[in-house]
């Protein structure tokens, strides 16, 4: 999904079972997630970020700045690590 977000194979088998379901629906007809197996983090753990090598350090230290801005003003922590 927008090659930044992987859904898990139980996650995407049930999205595709419930467009298939809906063949009927018309086309603004929405689709309904409540019910959707989700995968939550850990309580109180950061949430893994990544920077790929290819990454220069100031578009590194643009998203740094902005995951600071985030941790300040929320409940969320982030753990930067990088890759190749």
């Amino acid at each position: 999904f927008q090659d930044d977000i992987l859904l898990t194979e139980p996650q995407s088998n049930w999205i595709l079972n419930e467009i298939n379901a809906l063949d009927g629906r018309r086309k603004r007809d929405s689709l309904f997630f409540e019910n959707a197996p989700t995968q939550k983090w850990p309580t109180g753990e950061p949430i893994k970020c990544y920077f790929d090598a290819t990454l220069n350090s100031d578009d590194q230290e643009i998203v740094k700045r902005a995951l600071r801005a985030i941790e300040r003003n929320t409940c969320i922590s982030c753990g930067l690590s990088f890759i190749g």
